[in-house]
């Protein structure tokens, strides 16, 4: 192989490495913020439920005074 050509392949591979690590990073930061999106979901429908469980029983002691 020419000189040439042996830089020409280096380059490519360290341009290829250097591209992987990045699409491996995006993958990462993409699936924290999933896994954060779905922790945000959860807390919202148990604070959901707990509003219900509030209201409920706001309602049935109103009831039991009248």
């Amino acid at each position: 192989m020419a000189p040439d050509t042996l830089l020409i392949v280096i380059v490519i591979a360290i341009a290829t490495t250097l591209q992987i690590a990045g699409l491996a990073y995006i993958a990462n930061q993409n699936r924290k913020m999933n896994d954060k999106m779905i922790a945000d979901d959860a807390s919202i429908y148990l604070q959901g439920r707990q509003v219900q469980e509030i209201l409920r029983e706001m309602r049935e002691s109103l009831r039991s005074q009248t």
